[in-house]
């Protein structure tokens, strides 16, 4: 009789044991945490919609005109300028298109003291179609279009104007990358050929050819929730 009880105590006792054995590893070795979850990002910077935007840089402008007195035909000037834009994007994908017009206030002045000639323009007008390609929050973009300026030149020796407005392309490109929320930075360069124009004087005319414009800005562009 005590045997069996003496047997029946020591499985109690190994079980007991076992039992401890297995409450303590819960304790000492708790399962691993799951793994967290991770979200997958589908879409990129959304540059749909409408914008408005400022921009200020420096303009040059070159021009020649006939007839000549001298050997150098030749007007060159440069100016600050300031400048105000609006556009609309689409985005498909990693593309993006869209339109834009500007307005940029400049003083250029071009002169050849030579022939006493001054050719002044005030503002330099575009309206273009752009496409680029969005690396995310960053655009990187052509654009090409036409523009107009309006020109005054003047004969210093005889004290005459005339005021022309010349129409011509103009192409470029550009970087713009977002810098907080809906406010984005931009940095662009244009070049134009606004073509040739008669300017009537009582001395004779005098046809100013202005194919070489050059605008270099920086600006911040504000844009618009598409959806409102």
């Amino acid at each position: 009789m005590s045997s069996r009880v003496y047997k029946v105590s020591s499985l109690t006792a190994v079980l007991m044991m076992s039992a401890s054995a297995t409450y303590a590893a819960d304790i000492l070795y708790p399962p691993p945490p799951p793994p967290p979850i991770v979200e997958m990002r589908t879409s990129i910077h959304d540059w749909s919609g409408p914008y408005v935007g400022v921009a200020a840089g420096v303009a040059s402008l070159h021009a020649l005109y006939l007839p000549s007195v001298g050997n150098d035909p030749e007007l060159s000037g440069d100016s600050v300028t300031l400048t105000g834009l609006a556009g609309y994007n689409m985005q498909y994908n990693n593309i993006v298109v869209g339109v834009e017009g500007d307005i940029s206030l400049v003083n250029l002045t071009a002169r050849n003291r030579l022939d006493e000639v001054k050719l002044r323009v005030p503002y330099i007008a575009t309206a273009r179609a752009r496409v680029g390609y969005a690396l995310d929050d960053t655009l990187i973009y052509a654009t090409a279009g036409i523009g107009a300026l309006r020109g005054k030149m003047t004969l210093t020796a005889f004290n005459e104007s005339d005021r022309k407005t010349h129409y011509g392309y103009v192409v470029g490109g550009g970087i713009e990358t977002s810098v907080w929320d809906s406010l984005n930075f931009r940095l662009e360069y244009l070049y134009g050929d606004f073509g040739k124009k008669t300017y009537k004087f009582t001395p004779g005319n005098v046809t100013a050819d202005i194919n070489s414009v050059h605008l270099v800005r920086a600006g911040l562009i504000y844009n618009f929730d598409p959806n409102g």
